[in-house]
């Protein structure tokens, strides 16, 4: 595991302050200190006019007083939006501790986190700021021409402003601040009033030098140098070896590139050859503590020459506090690697390698690498990616990873098995699954595994921590693909393998394999293991992976409608992402909308509008597919809910459906799901013509046996049977709809998955209704509702043509009677029909005896006994299970006869039956 040294991270997120007395520079950071209202304080200039100085005095200000304030400096390899966005996070939390958990988790997560979705995080968080907070950032010129750089302008633009940039910069950098200078929210600070006065030189030569500086000699040193500050530390340095001080500024000639070479040489060398030798060799490191320094110098009292050079303010600044790390000015930096380079040109490359090493060994590889590429040694950046592509993955360099094997050449890629693997990362979470598949191809004959099987015998030994690595990413990608039973298959195989102990990865392996075992109708698994998935991501401490897992085992209870069991598990995921990111994260969005999903299911239209409106600000960041279909699927099912708005249901299908078809990789369970709805509300709109063009689009035609389930098939599957049962409706072909219902409805008893069952009854009932038999209809509604109640699924027996409607309505008040334990919710049910809800009871019954009932209602007690009847027993057998003596057994058939107008036994079990007061035995 990557090393987090504290002092190696502070030291971007610290000014590099000397304790060595500084001129005073008020008329400066007066203007800083005044610019409390403006949003923006740019400070530009070349290398050397006192930037960095300027802002760490106004820095040091602002925290002596008690004002929050952080400080960035922009490191030179920060092109990378996930690193930027990783410092910003980090230097905002040294003022405050607590910020940014939200936007911490989605650059822990890695996978499918779009820019856009950090940024907005961070942005979010930074509005829920309530006192003023100023972010210093040094150096921005490093982010010229890299994603970071919109994301530095969005930052700035799109935060409350209450919270101030300060920015340094040797060049002008596009941050948008056209619009800032028109509105007065600009400050601009220059060169030439950087520029030394006379009296600061003054008095900067005699704070350093102890030398009064006579006027004249000021002003043509000020004429020299144009009030260059590191051009006049630099004289101050010379000084010290000089008696004649007007001499020496009069030889000072050239612009300021020649007078630092001029007068560096001139403090060089009059150094002793030790210490010279010293700061040549440790030049081309861009920080540096006395245990690197040793080992790039072989000196053994790095230590107390680093404290003398500061000591002498030799352009060398401690970067934190404990002044572990140091760093040099970069015009001295720069100068005496020119230097190094004349006198022993391999020497910086040699020195830079061996600084990697020495990152390496301390665990510092993100450090490690970027040396071996400045040394020009793309093999050996190679070696380290792959040997710590992982340490690098779990430390959240993800994007930098792929980033590092983009800038090796193809052959040295090609021999680093983990270099392809990251690209494959990058590309599988960039939707491009065929062409991570492609690498993987070739790894695994690039290392001699079989295609199919990465376990064959032979594979030697020291390849398993590979072989792991490639089965994992084929896992992410079956995942990613919406390939249930080849993610299981890898899963369980990865889990078996024991590749690693590390808690997160084995938690995500067995949070997929449950959900892929939920997804081809098992749930058993998900259940037997949903505590040590919840324990693995709680001993990895990640957030992100909390939320994630939760909302997979959501999803899988949700769609399989164990109503109570799903909401259990995502409100916990809810709370969990709301105390991290709040409403507005793409991390809430994932169990948020489940949530809506479930409410809406559950008949709670209201809750269900407000999770869309309370969380739609983070749909669409993640990709993760189950919520992407129930924002879309509520959204168009609350319209139809909402007045008929029928074809305003269609339109959010038809235009944002295949957005979010993209976003999650082109799906094919999630274009199933959305293909299913428009089914729906077309079949709703009474035009049959359009189901079946939009069937025929899709492919849902060819005979049923291709829609029968077979072992394997999954919720997919399932989806596309519905589309083809919708289809054959419409075309009139309800006897093949029944027969594809009866088979699906026989595995989903099996595999106890009451909501597809409700479904597919409800599909069933169509069909009976269209072949003109009510009895048997209302038998396939009795089965469902019982189900329904059970479970609290209430809006698919709502969100149906008006015909299945009433037969509902039927078998509800046929229930009251019959089922008196269901008989709450088969009122509630009714309640909610529009066709009845007006209505009272008696008109129903009236309505009712219209259509063949009884003029008399069976008693509760007579169906009893005919339900006894139905399944075989004898009139005392009858009698003696309710209790009853024979002849009131008798009675109580003889009434029943007598209201059905019947003389027989089997005749008044078929009439119950048609009634629908009485299910199939």
């Amino acid at each position: 595991m990557a090393k987090a040294d504290p002092h190696l991270l502070q030291a971007r997120f610290t000014p590099p302050l000397s304790d060595l007395p500084m001129v005073d520079r008020h008329r400066l950071t007066a203007r800083l200190s005044e610019s409390t209202a403006r949003k923006l304080t740019l400070v530009t200039a070349p290398a050397g006019y006192g930037k960095t100085t300027l802002l760490a005095l106004a820095h040091r200000e602002m925290v002596r007083h008690g004002t929050p304030a952080a400080w960035l400096t922009i490191d030179r390899d920060e092109t990378d939006f996930m690193q930027f966005a990783r410092s910003i996070l980090g230097a905002i939390q040294t003022a405050r501790p607590e910020f940014g958990r939200s936007a911490a988790a989605l650059l822990q997560a890695g996978i499918g986190i779009t820019d856009r979705a950090i940024l907005l995080s961070l942005a979010n968080e930074l509005s829920g700021v309530p006192e003023s907070l100023y972010l210093f950032l040094d150096d921005a010129h490093e982010l010229s021409a890299t994603r970071a750089l919109p994301a530095l302008r969005a930052l700035i633009t799109g935060t409350p402003p209450n919270i101030h940039f300060v920015i340094s910069s040797r060049s002008e950098i596009d941050i948008g601040i056209g619009r800032l200078r028109a509105t007065g929210q600009l400050d601009e600070i220059g060169w030439t009033d950087l520029r030394f006065s006379t009296a600061e030189t003054q008095q900067y030569f005699s704070k350093l030098n102890d030398i009064q500086l006579d006027s004249g000699v000021a002003d043509r040193l000020l004429s020299k140098t144009e009030g260059w500050a590191a051009g006049i530390q630099l004289v101050s340095l010379a000084i010290k070896n000089t008696s004649d001080i007007a001499n020496l500024v009069d030889r000072i000639t050239g612009d300021n590139r020649g007078i630092a070479e001029y007068l560096a040489e001139d403090v060089l060398k009059y150094l002793d050859s030790r210490t010279r030798d010293f700061i040549l060799k440790i030049s081309p490191l861009r920080r540096f503590s006395p245990a690197l320094c040793q080992r790039v110098t072989g000196i053994a009292d790095a230590e107390e020459i680093l404290q003398a050079l500061e000591a002498a303010n030799l352009f060398i600044f401690p970067v934190d506090q404990a002044r572990n790390w140091y760093r040099f000015h970069s015009l001295f930096s720069e100068f005496l690697k020119r230097q190094l380079e004349k006198s022993t040109p391999k020497a910086v490359n040699r020195i830079r390698l061996e600084a990697s090493a020495w990152l390496e060994e301390q665990g510092f590889y993100d450090e490690a690498v970027e040396y071996a590429f400045q040394a020009g040694d793309s093999d050996y950046a190679a070696r380290l990616i792959d040997r710590h592509a992982y340490d690098l993955w779990r430390a959240g360099h993800q994007s930098r990873l792929n980033g590092w094997a983009g800038r090796i050449p193809a052959l040295v890629r090609g021999r680093y098995p983990l270099l392809r693997l990251i690209q494959a990362w990058a590309l599988m979470t960039a939707g491009r699954i065929q062409a991570a598949e492609n690498i993987l191809v070739d790894v695994k004959h690039q290392m001699g595994l079989d295609k199919d099987d990465p376990e064959e015998a032979g594979i030697r030994d020291d390849n398993h921590d590979v072989i792991g690595d490639v089965l994992f990413v084929r896992l992410m990608l079956a995942y990613f693909g919406d390939d249930p039973e080849r993610c299981e298959a890898l899963g369980r195989r990865w889990l078996e393998g024991t590749y690693t102990p590390d808690p997160f990865l084995q938690g995500a392996a067995l949070c997929l394999v449950a959900n892929s075992r939920g997804l081809m109708f098992d749930l058993d698994y998900a259940r037997r293991h949903a505590a040590d998935i919840s324990q693995l991501f709680q001993e990895a401490e990640t957030q992100y992976g909390t939320i994630w897992s939760l909302s997979i085992m959501g999803a899988t209870f949700l769609m399989a409608g164990f109503l109570d069991e799903a909401a259990k598990i995502l409100n916990e995921a809810l709370a969990v992402a709301d105390s991290v990111g709040g409403k507005g994260s793409p991390l809430a969005a994932m169990p948020a909308m489940l949530m809506a999903e479930l409410s809406y299911e559950s008949d709670d239209l209201e809750a269900a509008r407000g999770f869309l409106q309370d969380y739609q600000g983070g749909v669409g960041q993640l990709s993760f597919l189950d919520h992407i279909i129930s924002w879309y699927t509520v959204q168009a099912r609350l319209r139809c809910a909402a007045d008929g708005q029928l074809k305003d249901a269609l339109v959010v299908l038809d235009e944002r459906g295949p957005q979010a078809a993209r976003s999650v990789y082109q799906s094919s369970r999630l274009r199933a799901s959305l293909v299913l709805e428009k089914l729906r509300i077309l079949t709703l709109l009474g035009r049959p013509a359009d189901v079946l063009e939009l069937a025929r689009m899709e492919g849902l035609t060819g005979p049923i046996e291709d829609y029968m389930p077979e072992a394997g098939q999954d919720f997919r599957a399932l989806r596309l049977a519905q589309g083809r049962m919708r289809a054959l409706l419409a075309e009139g072909a309800a006897d093949q709809c029944l027969s594809l219902a009866r088979k699906w409805l026989h595995l989903l008893r099996e595999c106890d998955l009451p909501r597809p069952e409700i479904q597919f009854r409800i599909l069933a009932a169509l069909a009976y209704l269209a072949l003109e038999d009510t009895p048997a209809a209302q038998r396939e509604l009795r089965d469902a509702i019982r189900l329904g109640a059970r479970h609290n699924i209430v809006r698919d027996f709502l969100d149906e043509p008006k015909a299945l409607r009433a037969a509902v309505a039927r078998t509800c008040s046929a229930m009251e009677v019959t089922d008196p334990e269901f008989q709450t919710f088969c009122r509630a049910l009714r309640a909610r029909l529009p066709e009845v809800a007006s209505k009272s009871r008696e008109s129903e019954q009236r309505e009712m005896a219209t259509e063949d009932l009884p003029n008399e209602r069976p008693t509760r007690r007579e169906l009893e006994v005919l339900r006894l009847v139905a399944s075989g027993l004898s009139n005392r057998q009858i009698g003696d299970a309710l209790g009853l003596t024979e002849n009131t057994v008798k009675w109580n058939l003889q009434q029943l006869y007598q209201k059905f107008g019947v003389h027989k036994r089997l005749q008044a079990i078929e009439r119950a039956r048609r009634l629908g007061l009485l299910t199939e035995a």
